[in-house]
């Protein structure tokens, strides 16, 4: 297994790599040649996909030590580059821009991930069970001189 602290230096590594990818795709749709660098971008962008598609089948197998976390986070990295980029006629500046806006965020989160929170509250139902707080909210209305009045039923 891949140890903790490696882990994330390998895989912003992995995420470097094919931000610099999508990132010389971006360069190719900016040239001034239509014809051919449009034809050029959609092979770069075919290839991007395939290897991809690649990384998943060495997720699949045996080959790569990774935790079964780590295996996870990577498949699902890989699934939402896939759905940015969408299928191979639909791609566009904008899909190449949000893949690496993907890519990105996945970096944040690995290096910045979210402070636990300090004392989640209770699920009173079920003690023990984490919930988002809502607080018990009795029912009242107001009467004609202004007081809150408690609904009973």
């Amino acid at each position: 297994m891949v140890q903790m602290s490696a882990f994330p230096a390998a895989y912003v590594l992995l995420l470097s790599r094919l931000w610099q990818e999508l990132e010389s795709m971006l360069t190719l749709q900016s040239l001034p040649l239509e014809g051919a660098s449009s034809a050029r971008v959609e092979v770069g962008l075919e290839i991007f996909r395939l290897e991809l598609h690649l990384l998943q089948d060495l997720l699949e197998g045996s080959r790569l030590q990774v935790d079964l976390h780590q295996r996870a986070r990577v498949q699902r990295t890989i699934d939402r580059l896939l759905a940015a980029l969408g299928p191979a006629a639909a791609c566009s500046a904008l899909s190449v821009e949000a893949a690496q806006n993907l890519l990105f965020d996945e970096v944040r989160s690995l290096l910045l991930p979210d402070p636990p929170c300090r004392n989640p509250p209770v699920n009173k139902r079920t003690p023990g069970r984490y919930t988002p707080f809502l607080p018990d909210f009795k029912m009242s209305h107001r009467t004609e001189d202004g007081q809150r009045e408690a609904v009973h039923h």
